[in-house]
This record gives C-alpha cells, structure tokens and sequence, in this order.
C-alpha cells in the first residue's frame, strides 16, 4: 500500500475518535471542494458540510444541534472574509451560543491574509490560523496527529 491510501490508513490507526461533524465555512466553492476532499480523505469524520457564509454557518450548527442532543460539529474550518456575516462576527456569535459540547468544538481559521491586526484578533478570540490553501499536512498538525505522517 502506497501513497494516499498508505496515509489514510495510517492516519485511521492513530486517530483517536471520529470527529462528530466538520463544517466548512467559505464563500469560495472551489476552496471548499478542495477542503471537503481533504477531510475526505483524512477519515476523521463521517459527516461533512459547507456553508458559504457565517450566518448560514450559524443556522447550519443550530439546525445540527437540534438532531444531536445539542452537540454542535466538533470542527469548523472558518474563511474570515466572507459576505453577509464574516468570520469574526460568526465567531462572536458562536461565542455566546450554548451547545452540550462546546467544549469540544474547535474553529481552525483558513484565510489568505495574515496581517499582524487579523493575528492578534485570532489570538483574542483563542482561535487557531492556517493559511490558505488548506493541506492535508496543515490539517493533521493542527489536529494533533503529526507524528502519523
């Protein structure tokens, strides 16, 4: 076995459990194709949805929690600069919703530009950043298994 596959199966071994649901949150399809392959391929969730804008993202997470004894997705990749409702103000929200598992959930940035004034609001709202585009490496460092690789 070579390749992706040898990766995926590796990844799988050492992964602990699945992540209940990962939420894409980017108002550009091709990068949110991209990441939903990604996660894909990984096989750290059975459950994977995108949105394209924070409000959406929102009603997404209150629509999940409604079918999940108020568990919210335990991951979302989040774009900063979207229309409607950006990815500050969706944090703020998300910030004063109450979900069973929000200590779980984790908010991984994905974003093009990181200037010093989008570094120190990240670090405010204790949130990580990754630069865009998103890899399959970024995402398991960030996630806490990089010795699988």
């Amino acid at each position: 076995m070579t390749g992706p596959a040898r990766k995926k199966n590796i990844i799988a071994r050492y992964s602990m459990k699945k992540i209940n649901c990962v939420l894409l949150v980017d108002d550009d399809g091709a990068t949110n194709f991209i990441n939903y392959r990604i996660v894909k391929q990984l096989d750290i969730t059975e459950e994977i949805h995108t949105e394209f804008n924070g409000e959406k993202a929102l009603n997404y997470i209150q629509y999940y929690a409604e079918r999940h004894d108020n568990h919210g997705p335990e991951l979302i990749l989040l774009d900063l600069k979207m229309p409607v409702l950006d990815g500050y103000e969706f944090m703020e929200y998300l910030r004063l919703k109450k979900f069973s598992n929000k200590d779980k959930m984790s908010v991984l940035v994905l974003s093009s530009g990181g200037g010093k004034d989008d570094m120190e609001r990240l670090l405010r709202h204790n949130v990580r950043y990754i630069a865009k585009p998103l890899t399959a490496e970024c995402l398991t460092e960030a996630l806490g298994i990089k010795h699988c690789l």
